[in-house]
């Protein structure tokens, strides 16, 4: 696969050389071409350098920083070369994605040259500031050489949170992040606020063996592509799947198992689940920065929203409170079948507390739930 990226140095070039270093850390080394005045020879055209280099390429990627426009506008040379390698792309057919960095946004048609106003039509993939290596990493499961969809299956990786797998099924990625085994305090103490009488007593739990859990809730475009249907009352191809019952999570499990060999998921236990949530902490029992972290009641405008907006948590975790709640398995420290965890869009805050949990009924599918996958430590 050969990569070509379109910046704008008076743009975002620190995004751009960013890109450039995290994709090569995954494709062959010289796939990636970014920078045709670095490598040119005096007195060649760079005309021909970019055409040929735009008719190697299989994708390009157009890096649309805050200024993107703004420098489009106010170009003064005869040549813009960032116009001219846009539309060489299209002219030569090539994938075109945009990728929004630093603030971007997708310009208007009207705002764009003729001939690359196709580019406004185009979905955009968002590299975001706090996740730029996952982000990456996901983007790259959207580049395959002849455009083909990306194959179901299972890549490892790594990230300043520490081992990554990517499971991949009908060109949707989802990233999980590498749980260690531990002991924790699981509960919250007799005297916290707001305990409900359905929570056992705080006790040390291990946690034995290492395990996988997935970045984010199951989001519907995934949910879509292993089931071939989406039951969600707020649809959105990044929203959280809801309305999903207990025994709809296991068919959806099984089937997932089915698709990607020598996968394994499953629901993570309760007690795996709060010690992913604290992330070798007491995490947010005093619900402290609950807005950064969490969709409730007070800011979710009364539904679900996309999944990884919020800050995650210090393991890398995302929406493990609020959004939806999220189903747990049967087996583990307290052998309950059926137990949801982290609260819900609708929510008020006081509730979004770590420990709290609850037990609607396993056949109960609600637009407040949805679920997270785990997977064994040694996939």
């Amino acid at each position: 696969m050969q990569i070509f990226i379109s910046y704008r140095r008076s743009d975002d070039a620190g995004h751009a050389r960013a890109l450039f270093h995290e994709l090569e850390k995954h494709v062959t080394p010289g796939s990636v071409f970014w920078d045709v005045e670095a490598g040119i020879t005096p007195g060649t055209s760079f005309t021909e350098v970019l055409q040929r280099r735009l008719e190697g390429c299989s994708v390009l990627l157009v890096v649309i920083g805050r200024n993107w426009l703004t420098e489009l506008r106010a170009q003064s040379r005869t040549v813009d070369y960032v116009v001219q390698e846009i539309s060489a792309g299209f002219g030569l057919c090539k994938r075109v994605i945009p990728v929004l960095v630093g603030g971007g946004r997708m310009p208007e048609a009207a705002g764009l040259p003729a001939e690359i106003q196709r580019l406004a039509e185009l979905q955009a993939v968002t590299l975001r500031p706090e996740a730029f290596r996952q982000d990456c990493v996901l983007l790259l499961d959207v580049l395959h050489e002849g455009n083909e969809p990306v194959a179901d299956g299972m890549r490892h990786g790594e990230d300043e949170y520490g081992k990554t797998l990517t499971v991949t099924v009908g060109g949707q990625a989802m990233l999980f992040r590498h749980i260690p085994a531990g002991r924790f305090l699981m509960g919250a103490p007799a005297n916290e606020r707001g305990r409900l009488s359905n929570e056992p007593p705080q006790r040390e739990v291990e946690i034995a063996q290492p395990f996988y859990m997935a970045e984010v809730p199951c989001y519907q475009a995934f949910w879509e592509a292993v089931m071939g249907e989406n039951p969600s009352r707020f649809r959105g191809a990044r929203r959280p799947v809801e309305s999903v019952s207990f025994g709809d999570c296991q068919r959806f499990l099984e089937a997932l198992g089915r698709r990607v060999r020598g996968l394994r998921p499953r629901l993570p236990t309760e007690a795996e689940w709060e010690y992913a949530c604290r992330a070798g902490g007491e995490g947010l029992n005093d619900v402290q920065d609950l807005d950064e972290m969490a969709w409730h009641r007070g800011n979710s405008g009364g539904g679900t929203q996309d999944v990884g907006g919020k800050r995650g948590n210090g393991w890398g975790l995302r929406d493990m409170m609020g959004n939806v709640w999220e189903w747990t398995g049967g087996s583990g420290e307290l052998g309950v079948c059926g137990v949801v965890r982290g609260g819900c869009w609708r929510s008020v805050a006081a509730d979004l507390r770590i420990g709290m949990r609850a037990l609607p009924g396993i056949a109960v599918r609600s637009e407040r739930v949805g679920l997270r996958l785990a997977l064994a430590g040694r996939c």
